[in-house]
């Protein structure tokens, strides 16, 4: 982590408001870094941040945070391979494992990603989506973790929030 920021929306925020660069030009944002005033959040930090936010439902702690940004930074671990590490957690089972059981079923870990990320129970479509990748084994648990966290939509909505860079 180098202390550096970044993300850039088009159209739809005051001249103030942080943007999101799209490099790429592909209207994808995970990849992007977050900019305001000069001032650029590199997209892997937000990438980071926004993992911590929508998998663990706070704001990162700092220590954490530099500890997986240098790990990535390092290429010692990947964004996916973090979303491993966040899933086996202590606190994302003790979050997401709502019958107790020991293990985060399809069913629990989309309930909590959804809540996590988009604030809201899953619709019936997008439930049964998301299960179905992870039961037919199209998917793993890291990889929708990572797609959800660093969806345009969670970007959009999380921009502010990144931006600030506060941690508890």
């Amino acid at each position: 982590h180098d202390g550096t920021i970044g993300v850039l929306l088009t159209g739809q925020l005051s001249d103030n408001s942080p943007t999101i660069t799209d490099p790429n030009s592909d209207g994808i944002y995970w990849d992007s870094a977050i900019q305001k005033d000069g001032i650029t959040i590199i997209a892997e930090d937000a990438q980071l941040y926004r993992a911590y936010m929508g998998a663990l439902g706070r704001l990162p702690d700092e220590e954490g945070f530099n500890w997986w940004a240098n790990e990535i930074a390092q290429s010692r671990h990947s964004l996916s391979s973090m979303a491993a590490g966040f899933i086996y957690s202590v606190e994302f089972q003790g979050l997401a494992d709502t019958d107790s059981n020991g293990t985060v079923n399809s069913e629990e870990f989309i309930t909590h990603m959804y809540q996590g990320v988009f604030d809201r129970e899953p619709d019936e479509e997008g439930f049964s989506f998301w299960v179905g990748k992870l039961d037919r084994e199209e998917s793993t648990q890291s990889q929708v973790l990572v797609d959800m966290t660093q969806s345009n939509e969670y970007i959009e909505n999380t921009i502010q929030t990144v931006w600030d860079f506060q941690f508890i």
